[in-house]
């Protein structure tokens, strides 16, 4: 396989994330990944399901399972059309209904590649159909609640972001079909990109517990972990051990908290990366 250390020759990196909350306060995440890297291509595909006071459960696996996709045209308010996933892998089908419109952003461009930022939804109705596990003992799992979908690609390879530490988040209040999504990157490149019901909002700050805009903050609250590891650990298709020892320790955490802004209140997933 290529190495981080050595000039591997084009790079393209494409990421879908979808993620659901209900009203108990399970979630499940759901993430599709598309790695070509010289002459290295490969799929892969992961999903986590958590719910309270409950050990949390992961599967993972490689194969060639189609990515997610928009099923359907748009409706009356301009919006895209459903997103779906089905993936025999991971035994689930997922199906989100947008609240609102896209948001496309360059997030990085420079000679050596770009990073690409699709918010397909900044908060929609979703759907994870999760098939019991073979031999787990675990019944089959059904959760709908609000959610999200964002579609992630660099043709920039990550040990050259210029970055130090990286937030991102979302929240969602479904009386109110409210939503904001944020990106927080430290470093050499600072970037602060916040959407407001999908729209960029400017002056706006990012902390751990807190998000400001227009003078207002999201407070997150009642915060629960719902992981921390290392690069090296994660299931990555085979692709994290050809990585230096640095980059393995990558440090990602992820929480779920509730969020109030004003008087209005729902769930959020966020999480800090720490970079070598």
């Amino acid at each position: 396989m290529p190495s981080a250390g050595a000039d591997a020759g084009s790079f393209e990196l494409i990421k879908w994330y979808i993620d659901v909350v209900d009203q108990q306060g399970r979630s499940a995440i759901g993430y599709w990944t598309s790695l070509r890297w010289g002459p290295l291509a490969l799929r892969w595909e992961a999903l986590s399901l958590h719910q309270p006071g409950r050990e949390a459960q992961h599967r993972s696996g490689r194969g060639a399972a189609e990515s997610p996709g928009r099923v359907g045209g748009t409706d009356l308010d301009g919006r895209a059309g459903e997103i779906a996933w089905n993936s025999r892998t991971l035994g689930c089908e997922v199906r989100c209904r947008p609240w609102s419109a896209a948001h496309h952003a360059t997030l990085l461009h420079n000679d050596a590649g770009q990073v690409n930022w699709t918010c397909e939804s900044p908060a929609a109705t979703v759907s994870f159909s999760v098939s019991a596990a073979r031999g787990a003992g675990e019944p089959p799992m059904l959760v709908v609640g609000d959610g999200y979908a964002e579609q992630l690609t660099l043709t920039l390879a990550p040990w050259k972001l210029p970055i130090s530490e990286l937030r991102w988040g979302r929240w969602s209040c479904s009386s109110s079909r409210r939503s904001l999504v944020w990106i927080d990157w430290r470093g050499a490149s600072p970037l602060t990109l916040v959407l407001d019901n999908g729209a960029p909002t400017a002056d706006a700050r990012v902390e751990d517990d807190h998000v400001r805009i227009d003078g207002r903050d999201l407070v997150l609250t009642g915060t629960r972990t719902l992981h921390a590891r290392r690069l090296g650990d994660m299931a990555l298709g085979g692709v994290a051990a050809t990585l230096s020892p640095s980059w393995r320790a990558l440090e990602d955490r992820k929480w779920l908290s509730r969020g109030m802004l004003g008087g209005e209140t729902g769930w959020a997933i966020h999480e800090t990366v720490r970079f070598p």
